[in-house]
C-alpha cells in the first residue's frame, strides 16, 4: 500500500494560486512505496505545485510499475528506489 504524506502544511494550500494568481510555495510529498503508481502520479496531476518523491524499497516494484502499468517519472515525480525510513 502506499502512503502518502504532506511534508509541509498538511493541506494543499501551498499548491495553489493565491489571489493574485501567484505561487506561494511548493509543498513536497513523500510517497512511501510505489505499488502500480497511480497515488503520486494523481498527486503530480491533481497539485501542479507539489513535487512528488517516491521511496520504494524493491527495484522490481518500479520496474513492474514502468512496464506493466505505463508509470513514468518527471521532473516533479521522482522515485528514489531505498528503503523509506532513510529518506
Amino acid at each position: 500500500p502506499v502512503a502518502a504524506a504532506a511534508a509541509h502544511r498538511g493541506n494543499a494550500d501551498a499548491c495553489q494560486d493565491d489571489d493574485q494568481g501567484e505561487h506561494s510555495e511548493i509543498m513536497r510529498i513523500l510517497c512511501v512505496g510505489l505499488g502500480g503508481g497511480a497515488v503520486p502520479s494523481f498527486l503530480e496531476q491533481a497539485l501542479p505545485r507539489c513535487r512528488v518523491d517516491v521511496a520504494e524499497l524493491e527495484p522490481c516494484v518500479l520496474q513492474a510499475a514502468t512496464e506493466a502499468m505505463g508509470f513514468t517519472q518527471s521532473p516533479r515525480l521522482r522515485v528514489h528506489v531505498g528503503d523509506g525510513a532513510a529518506f
